[in-house]
């Protein structure tokens, strides 16, 4: 579903699920680890990878049926393909090892990809940057169609949702005064593959 679209700013609007957000924001400190950067994008509707965590072998297996395979097992920034399910029992058996737990997550292809980073910069306000192209938060949508025409999105309908995934991500960091550097998959059904950030204490 395509955010709201105010009618006197043109500014983009999600709906915001409040419940999720204030939850991730009591749990946080200030800064956001990638499950928990992800899980308050998710509150404003933004398309984020399927995750979860886990700490033994067969909730591991139970995840990735859930999310499906091929899927990444992962430890902090150490991450491996399982391309089936006894992959996944193998891997998190090794990776529990030495890790109190792992996160199973949705698996995308390597490319195309691109960098978002949303930051206070000295005499602008918050900005979002997209390669070299930067919009002012928060975004109108014609500034979320131009920054999703500095992505490697060529394909009308892929720009037009990553626009789409740019608005909700650049309403929720205006909305929880966050700064964000994300990871984004910008072919067919845009979504956040990596994430983490710094929350403002209010």
């Amino acid at each position: 579903v395509a955010p709201a679209v105010d009618a006197e700013s043109g500014r983009a609007r999600p709906r915001v699920d409040k419940e999720l957000a204030a939850r991730v924001r009591g749990e946080s400190e200030t800064a956001l680890s990638d499950h928990d950067a992800k899980r308050l994008l998710k509150a404003y509707g933004a398309r984020v990878t399927r995750q979860a965590p886990t700490n033994t072998p067969t909730g591991a297996v139970k995840l990735a049926k859930q999310i499906g395979v091929p899927c990444v097992v992962a430890v902090g920034a150490d991450e491996r393909v399982a391309d089936s399910i006894a992959d996944v029992e193998r891997l998190a058996a090794l990776l529990l090892a030495d890790a109190p737990s792992i996160m199973i997550r949705e698996r995308f292809a390597e490319v195309p990809r691109v960098r978002v980073k949303i930051a206070p910069e000295k005499g602008l306000g918050a900005t979002m940057r997209v390669g070299a192209a930067c919009a002012l938060l928060p975004l109108t949508r014609a500034d979320a169609l131009a920054l999703a025409a500095a992505t490697p999105a060529r394909r009308a309908a892929d720009q037009r949702a990553v626009a789409e995934l740019l608005a909700k991500v650049a309403a929720c960091a205006a909305d929880e005064e966050a700064a964000l550097d994300l990871e984004v998959f910008v072919g067919a059904e845009p979504c956040v593959l990596g994430a983490t950030g710094e929350l403002r204490r209010r």
